[in-house]
Parts: structure tokens; C-alpha cells; sequence
């Protein structure tokens, strides 16, 4: 690789850009205006099918699993009163459940203690009505007794009803999402339908086109519930459509207010280093330009984006523009402060920086490209449009930003230039790649131990999606989820076990009934199980019924005609509870389990307890898990591996690329060095402080390798560029150090302290990715400067023709 060659063709690069200049300026206008019109073509969703692609087994299982028995997501209001059995309470409660109904899109039924199937016994076998009647009793003595029926029900006791009477919950079953639904008409439709009827509800839905049901299904519900009239009954919305609106909505907030605050770090820190307001503005356009071209194209294919994990590519494109622009201008700086001209001033910085910036881009795309092999669709969008950003990026600060630069009028050029700060600086730098050189036992021995250290946390990791870890209670939805799932009758999650046979009425067998008994005892007994709700339920309250109410009866009848008589009874009666677990030819079973806490290890072990237990009691059954916490804990399983993948590839794409353009397998081997220390370093950090893999430090290690390699090349290539002149290693890594240092010190800082925009988060995952993002970036410069120069000095991996040419004598333009 000859560098002069490759120079040269970026100087004609440069010169063809000022020469066009005006042309490519209106060809930047018109793209920005192009793509900022297909901004409105990206999509928000922060439903958990965010994460997945349509094919992924776990998605493919759930549209099974809602096939058979509808959507698994469900919504609820959560109650709290001095007294539930309260005349003026149960009217509040009767009317929210009412509204609710009537009201919320795709509502199937509801569930609450003035609307549920209530089983009395008879004379002649059993009635289904309501437990409050139509209408509600003021007399005190007669809702003592509601209260009392109510909480003698095993049914209802500490499951609908909190023990004391405080406590109750309105159920919502949403119907299954309408199929295609973004471009389903009948359920445009429906929706249209729905907004005719309940203007004030439906008015901020843009309804021209469908609204993804879970969206718009969670927002009503909580514009319902958070009524006035309705402020008595403490309410508090929880269930995912309720969960991700508020999610929806915190992120709308928080991602411009992060994006803002980094735009302004950004700002004052290209003021204080480049002094020049060129230097300023010019780059925040052309980061704000590359984020718009990016997202814009993404928004004509009609792209689907996660909220939360937006902030991560834009933050690292303005941190990566701000980087390559400080590069660009401080040779063009220098070069204006010699000649005066600023065409030729940008011509050169183009010759100077073009490749070692194109080098340095292509590896980071290339890193960030090892995100597709996860198989996570909001990891691999992260991936792709980050990568998009920065080859964005490098081409606008090659192209455009020069051509900024380039306007204006030529300066004078004093007969001397006050440089003595700076040469100052080059000369303290130069000294200290001495110092390095000189001491490169000592440095080796630290670098190793602090490898060990490292390498002692990362064996401490753990993956871990708890929300009260990664996303903390200082976030109101948060913590009002966490604090429903702690009251008596609230649960953190929920998942669904089907079970499905070839044959017709197995679930009516009695030996089979038997075994699913011992099944969901079992599962009862797990340490995260809070509660199970089954087929059972209903049929051993059917049988406790028709033994006069007795507890000891609250079992599964003895003989199997009991079974098929008490559940002949209960459908002539109208029940229809019971269709909600078992389908209609009882060949296919539904188990909601609902847990206490989430802890990634024990739910793990516990749902591939349940594989284990349904293969040994339903050998001739397919038993599968369904539901939210089924996504999680396959989440977990792809972002650990995944993130073992992203590592290598990453690795073993830089390693190629450095080898292949250096020309030498010495060269690529020593960058990775200094590229895995911040892996290393981020892995050992979590380990021993804690903070646990989650969606956003999982891409965090990818994410700085694409970063690190930067200082890298640059060190690499004008190290072997001063050995082209020199000869001499020493020599050639000093002037290295006087030449990059002071860039790869400013770039390095620029990039940790916009990353500390993350640190003002209340988001748990946000301070943790600042954090991991800062010391990361400090590790890599840390590296480059004491472990590459080291690592070239004893490898000597340059092309040895040039090892006689005489130092003293050699010409050295200065980079």
C-alpha cells in the first residue's frame, strides 16, 4: 500500500469537489429534502413484536397459540379503595367496567367483580348470574354479605378480590389482532366505526390509515381510566397495550431531550477545541444531515423502530461526524494558517484525511454490520442504520463539509505564525511516545493484569431484562407496574403453557385431568409462580358447588361421567368461562401462569422445567410456552449468543480488513489488540459493578470496536506513513504522536463526553450504556497510546526496504 498513491487520488478528489461545488451542494439540498419527507414513514412500536421477525419460532408458536385461544396480551385496571364493597365504589367500578367494554377497540370481554361468571348451586344443579345485583344495595348488612360471598369463592379470593376487601382488578381479553392488519380495511373500518361513536376518544388518531392494535387499544383504556369521575377508585392501568402506550410516550420525551443535550456537548466542545464557528455549525449540519438522509430512505420502506434503542444510532452518528470533522478541520486549519487559500487548505485536508477517514469508516460499518447476525429485528435495525449513518457521515464530511469550509475569503499570511502553543503541545506529545517506548516492561505487566481483572468480570455477567434493573422506578410507568405486581392480587407478568392432542375430548378424560392437576401443582410450587389459572379452576368450583358449597369438595370430580355431567351442567347453564381455556372439541388446553418477579436464571430454569414436565405427563401432547415472558427469556438467549457473535465477527472483520489493507498479517493482529482492551474492559466493568446485558448494553461492545478502530487506523497508518519517510520505528512513532496525538485525544473526548448526555437519564439502561460508552472509548485511547506503539516497536511490521534511508536527510512533511 502506497500512501503517497492513494494522497494523490484523494487530492484529485478534492479538487473535483470544489470545482463542482455549487453542483453537489444542490444535489445535498435536494436529498435532504427527499429523504426528510420520508421521515414520516417511520413507524414507532414498542410492543414486544417490535423485536422479532414474523418467521422467528417464538412469533410462529404465539400465532399458534392465538389461533387457538386469542391474543395473550391482555389490559387491566387495578383498584384500590378503603372498601371495594361499598355502595358508591361498586357503581364506579360498574360503570369503568362498562365504559371499558363498550369503548376499547378489539375488546373480547371483561372481567370485574360487578360482570363475571358467578356459580351458584340448586335445587336442580347450578345458575350463573352475577354476584352484584343490577340493582346495588345501600344497606350495609346486604354488601357484608356480597363481601362475604365474594372472598368464600377460591375463584375470586386473592385473584379477583384482595383478602381485605381493598383490592380489585378489571380484567380486559383483547380479540386476536386483526390479521395484516396495517393494511387490513375491515378493521380500518371498525376502527373509523368506533371514532364516529366515541369522537373524543378517537380524535387524535390519525384513522386514514390503520393504528396497530395493541397502540391504540392501550391508549384508550388509559384515556378511559384516568378520567376525573373515575380519580376516587385510585386507578392505575397495567397489561402490555397500557405498559408500552406509556412507554411510547416517555421515550417521545425522553429521545429528543437526550438528542438535544448531546447536540449541545457537541456544540461547545467543537467551540472550545476548534475556535472557529465554521467548525461549529458545519458539522452539526452534516450529522443532522446524515441522520435525516439515513432514517428518510428507511421511512419510504415503511421501517418499524423501537423507541427506546432510536437514540443509539443517532447519538453515535454525531459522535462519529464530530470525530471525522475535527480530523478534517485541523489539517485544514493548519493548512490555511500556512498558505492563506482556503481551496488549496481544502483540497489538502481532503488529501490528508480522505483515506485514514474511509479506512476508519469502512471497518466501523463493518463492526456495526455484525448486529444482522442476531436475530432480533430492533438489534439488526440498529445495526444497519448506524452503519447507514456513518457512511453517510464520511461521505458528507469528505465532500460537503469542505465545501463549507471552502467559502469565504483567503486570509493573509503573517511572516510569522505564532505557533508556539501548539508546537508546545506536538512536543509534549512526542516526548511522551518517547516515555512509552521506554518503559514498555512496566506497561506490558499492567496491561496484562488489567486484561485478567477483565477478564475475571466478564465471567460475572449476566444477561438480564428485569425492568427494575435496566429500566429503574424513577420512571413513573415503571414503577407503577412494579408497584401493581407487588399489591396482593397484582403479578409482575404473565405467560401462557398450551397444551394441544390429535384427539377429540382428551381434556375431558379423567386420568388426564389427574395428571394436569399434578402438572400445575408443580408449577405452583416454582419460586417466581404467583398464581395459575386453568380449566380446573372452574370445574373444581363446579364440583365444590354441587356438593353444597362444602371446601372439601373443591377438587376434580372422582369418575369420569361426574366430569362429563358437571360440564354438561355448566354449559346448559350458559357458562362460557371455560371456552377461554379449553377449545371447543377439548382436544387443546390453555395455563395462564402468573409470576411475583422476574429473575432471568430462575425463570429460565422454570419454563424449561415445564418443557420437561409436559413431555413427561403429556408424552402424546405438544406442550409449548406462549406470552411475554417466553419472548423475554428468548431474548435473552439470542442477545447472549448473539453478542458472542457481533464480538467475533466484528473482531475477525477489522483483523481482515487491517491485513488485507496494510498488506501485512502483523499489522491486523495488532489491531485487535487495542480494539478488544474496551470489550474487555466494558465486560469486566458489568461483571464486577453489576449492570447487567440488557437490549442496550448488548451492543454497546460491537458498538465501540466500529469506534475504537478509529484511533487505531489512525495511529497505525501515520505510523507506518513516518516509517515510509524515516525508517526508523522510534523515530517514526514519535512523530506519530506529534502528528494524530492531540486528534485522537480531542475525538476521543468529544465521544465520551457526549456520551455522558446518557448520564442525565432517569433510565437505568441509559446511565449504564453512558458509562460503559465513556470507559470503553477511554480504554481504546489508553490502548493506542501505550499498547500499539509498543506492539509496532517490538513486531516491526513494516516493509523493511525502507529500514536504510537516512533519517537526517529525508524531507518530512508534516500531516
Amino acid at each position: 500500500m502506497n500512501l503517497e498513491k492513494i494522497n494523490t487520488k484523494f487530492r484529485a478528489l478534492g479538487k473535483k469537489i470544489i470545482k463542482y461545488r455549487y453542483l453537489i451542494l444542490i444535489m445535498f439540498v435536494l436529498l435532504l429534502g427527499f429523504a426528510f419527507n420520508g421521515l414520516k414513514g417511520i413507524e414507532s412500536d414498542s410492543s414486544n413484536d417490535a423485536w422479532y421477525f414474523d418467521d422467528d419460532p417464538v412469533i410462529v408458536l404465539e400465532n399458534r397459540f392465538e389461533r387457538m385461544f386469542g391474543n395473550t396480551d391482555i389490559f387491566a385496571v387495578h383498584v384500590q379503595l378503603d372498601d371495594v364493597f361499598k355502595k358508591e365504589n361498586l357503581e364506579k367500578i360498574r360503570e369503568l367496567t362498562e365504559e371499558l367494554e363498550d369503548k376499547v377497540p378489539l375488546v373480547d370481554d371483561i372481567i370485574s367483580i360487578t360482570d363475571f361468571e358467578y356459580i351458584n348451586g340448586t335445587d336442580w344443579g347450578i345458575d350463573i348470574g352475577d354476584l352484584i345485583p343490577e340493582e346495588i344495595p345501600d344497606n350495609t348488612k346486604e354488601l357484608a354479605e356480597l363481601k362475604r360471598r365474594a372472598l368464600a369463592k377460591k375463584s375470586l379470593f386473592n385473584r379477583l378480590v384482595s383478602d381485605d376487601g381493598k383490592e380489585t382488578w378489571i380484567l380486559g381479553n383483547l380479540k386476536k389482532d386483526p390479521d395484516n392488519w396495517r393494511k387490513n380495511k375491515d378493521y380500518l373500518t371498525y376502527l373509523q366505526n368506533k371514532a364516529k361513536e366515541y369522537h373524543g376518544l378517537y380524535k387524535e388518531f390519525d384513522l386514514s390509515k390503520p393504528v396497530a392494535p395493541n397502540y391504540i387499544t392501550g391508549k384508550v383504556v388509559n384515556k378511559i381510566a384516568r378520567q376525573e369521575k373515575y380519580k376516587d377508585l385510585n386507578p392505575r392501568t397495567t397489561g402490555m397495550p397500557c405498559i408500552n402506550v406509556d412507554k411510547r410516550v416517555f421515550f417521545a420525551k425522553e429521545t429528543p431531550r437526550l438528542m438535544g443535550l448531546g447536540l449541545i456537548i457537541s456544540v461547545i466542545l467543537l467551540g472550545i477545541f476548534l475556535r472557529s464557528w465554521r467548525g461549529v455549525i458545519f458539522p452539526i449540519i452534516t450529522a443532522i444531515g446524515a441522520m435525516i438522509i439515513t432514517l428518510g430512505i428507511e421511512g419510504y420502506f415503511k421501517t418499524t423502530v423501537q423507541p427506546s434503542i432510536l437514540p443509539m444510532p443517532l447519538f453515535l452518528g454525531l459522535a462519529v461526524a464530530v470525530g471525522y470533522s475535527i480530523h478534517l478541520f485541523n489539517f485544514f486549519k493548519k493548512e490555511l494558517l500556512k498558505t492563506g487559500k482556503r481551496k488549496e487548505a481544502v483540497v489538502i485536508a481532503i488529501e490528508k484525511t480522505g483515506w485514514p477517514l474511509l479506512f476508519t469508516a469502512l471497518t466501523t460499518i463493518f463492526a456495526l454490520m455484525s448486529f444482522v447476525f442476531i436475530k432480533i429485528k430492533s438489534l439488526n435495525w440498529v445495526g444497519y442504520t448506524t452503519a447507514g449513518i456513518v457512511a453517510v457521515t464520511y461521505l458528507l464530511i469528505l465532500i460537503v463539509f469542505p465545501i463549507f469550509l471552502s467559502f469565504g475569503r483567503d486570509k493573509k499570511v503573517t511572516a510569522k505564525i505564532n505557533n508556539k502553543k501548539s508546537s508546545g503541545l506536538e512536543e509534549k506529545l512526542g516526548n511522551f511516545g518517547k516515555w512509552t517506548l521506554n518503559n514498555t516492561k512496566p506497561i506490558i505487566i499492567i496491561f496484562i493484569v488489567l486484561t485478567l481483572v477483565s477478564v475475571y468480570g466478564i465471567t460475572k455477567t449476566e444477561v438480564d431484562f428485569d425492568n427494575e434493573r435496566t429500566m429503574g422506578r424513577k420512571i413513573p410507568y415503571v414503577d407503577r407496574m412494579l408497584s401493581v405486581g407487588e399489591t396482593k392480587i397484582g403479578s409482575l407478568y404473565s405467560y401462557d403453557i398450551g397444551i394441544e392432542f390429535e384427539k377429540d375430548n382428551i381434556v375431558k378424560d379423567l386420568e388426564f385431568l389427574q395428571k394436569l392437576d399434578i402438572f400445575i401443582q408443580e408449577i405452583e410450587e416454582f419460586p417466581l409462580t404467583k398464581r395459575t389459572t386453568s380449566l380446573l379452576d372452574t370445574l373444581k368450583e363446579l364440583n365444590q358447588v354441587l356438593n353444597d358449597g362444602s371446601l372439601e369438595y373443591y377438587k376434580i370430580p372422582e369418575t369420569g361421567p361426574m366430569v362429563a355431567q358437571t360440564l354438561l351442567l355448566y354449559e346448559n347453564a350458559g357458562g362460557n368461562e371455560i371456552d377461554k381455556w379449553v377449545d371447543y372439541n377439548y382436544k387443546k388446553l390453555r395455563i395462564r401462569v402468573e409470576i411475583s418477579d422476574y429473575k432471568q436464571k430462575e425463570i429460565s430454569d422454570e419454563l424449561q422445567k415445564i418443557e420437561q414436565l409436559g413431555q413427561e405427563f403429556f408424552p402424546e401432547g405438544k406442550v409449548f410456552v406462549s406470552g411475554s415472558i417466553a419472548k423475554y427469556t428468548d431474548m435473552m438467549y439470542k442477545v447472549s449468543l448473539g453478542q458472542v457473535k457481533a464480538f467475533l465477527i466484528a473482531m475477525l472483520i477489522i483483523a481482515v480488513l487491517m491485513m488485507i489493507v496494510f498488506a501485512s498479517v502483523k499489522v491486523g493482529l495488532i489491531g485487535l489488540i487495542p480494539n478488544i482492551s474496551p470489550a474487555l474492559a466494558v465486560g469486566g466493568v458489568m461483571g464486577i459493578f453489576g449492570i447487567p446485558f440488557d437490549m442496550m448494553t448488548s451492543v454497546i461492545i460491537p458498538m465501540l470496536m466500529g469506534l475504537a478502530v478509529d484511533d487505531t487506523i489512525h495511529f497505525i497508518n501515520h505510523a507506518k506513513y513516518e516509517y515510509q519517510k524515516r525508517g526508523d520505528y522510534v523515530l517514526s512513532i514519535e512523530h506519530t504522536f506529534r502528528t494524530v496525538g492531540k486528534s485522537l485525544f480531542m475525538t476521543s473526548l468529544i465521544l465520551i463526553l457526549n456520551f455522558t448526555a446518557y448520564l442525565t437519564s432517569i433510565v437505568k439502561f441509559y446511565v449504564h450504556f453512558g458509562i460503559l460508552a465513556g470507559v470503553g472509548i477511554l480504554v481504546a485511547l489508553l490502548a493506542d497510546y501505550f499498547v500499539t506503539p509498543i506492539c509496532l516497536n517490538i513486531t516491526k511490521p513494516f516493509d523493511e526496504k525502507y529500514k536504510n534511508i537516512d533519517n537526517e536527510s529525508k524531507d518530512f512533511h508534516k500531516l
